[in-house]
């Protein structure tokens, strides 16, 4: 971790899965992409770009599903809840 990070917690709806990311986003943008819109329910959804390294499940468990050909979602395996999305287009960042 750099000088100037701190660790920012994040859970699920139901508390089952907590995570630390413990480097601050690379950026942040809206997406335009279908597979973001149907993840969120949103036309133009926000997210982080983080290095998928610093973001480490701290409780509970993690149910990875294939959304698209090169979009991986991870979420809660209790409430369904979307923790984070990785993708084989950029295979080392993931999408908070």
């Amino acid at each position: 971790m750099s000088e100037t990070a701190q660790i920012l917690y994040g859970r699920c709806d139901c508390g089952d899965v907590e995570y630390e990311l413990r480097e601050v986003p690379l950026f942040c943008h809206v997406c335009h992409c279908l597979d973001g819109q149907r993840m969120s329910g949103s036309a133009l959804p926000i997210s982080g770009i983080v290095i998928a390294k610093d973001i480490a499940v701290t409780k509970g468990a993690i149910f990875s599903e294939k959304t698209s050909p090169p979009s991986t979602a991870c979420s809660c395996e209790s409430c369904q809840d979307l923790m984070y999305v990785t993708s084989t287009v950029f295979p080392v960042t993931a999408l908070l």
